[in-house]
């Protein structure tokens, strides 16, 4: 027997919680909105690779889970996740719910406190020219690179999936 995963003392925890686990499966380019859940969530990756973009305590950070990698979500962190890859690929999750609160809640963005992006679309920035876009989209596509300079972190995503180190 083989100790994967020790999880640390759990707080927050309803009396009697549920043990939910679901299989996910993202197809390519495929990614979820901005939620939170109100109790932990444990992920197994199966296949593939996910970029998990959350944050946590007002900190910003976007994590690459590969095949077989395991990780842990602290309640209520706001979570974005998405498939860079060209194929489908499937992670297990495993939650603690709380039945007398919703399985998962929409979040947003939070602030990052650096004040107003002079460079963004809503300030009259446009892009001219690129290279490429993520997936083959157009310059307004979902991960197009309109959507790199609009100081949005959940659409700020690289198209080689390096996150921050792009």
């Amino acid at each position: 027997v083989e100790t994967v995963f020790v999880s640390p003392t759990l707080k927050g925890i309803s009396k009697n919680p549920l043990a939910v686990f679901v299989v996910v499966k993202v197809p390519p380019g495929g990614e979820t909105s901005v939620h939170t859940h109100p109790g932990p969530e444990f992920i197994y990756q199966l296949s593939g690779g996910i970029d998990y973009q959350g944050y946590q305590n007002d900190i910003f950070g976007m994590l690459q889970i590969t095949n077989v990698d395991i990780e842990r979500i602290p309640p209520t962190t706001s979570v974005q996740n998405r498939n860079p890859s060209g194929g489908t690929v499937a992670f297990l999750s495993w939650f603690l719910v709380d039945l007398s609160q919703p399985f998962a809640s929409p979040a947003f963005s939070h602030d990052t406190g650096l004040g107003i992006n002079l460079a963004s679309l809503r300030n009259g920035v446009s892009v001219a020219a690129v290279s490429s876009n993520f997936g083959e989209g157009g310059i307004y596509s979902t991960f197009g690179a309109a959507d790199a300079i609009d100081w949005d972190p959940p659409t700020a995503w690289s198209s080689a999936s390096d996150g921050d180190t792009a």
